[in-house]
């Protein structure tokens, strides 16, 4: 199950914190390779009660 935010709860995390908006345009690194036991979307929604 694949979930990306949402315009809203973009605008919300970076209104928050929690979401650091882009600084510059252009191509994005290679992503970091780590194991985790939640996403951090998961945690979030789970903190927030939803």
């Amino acid at each position: 199950m694949d979930k990306t935010l949402s315009r809203d709860q973009f605008a919300k995390g970076v209104e928050e914190g929690w979401v650091t908006p882009p600084q510059k345009v252009g191509r994005l690194g290679t992503p970091l390779c780590q194991k985790t036991e939640s996403r951090s979307i998961d945690v979030l929604t789970e903190d927030r009660g939803e």
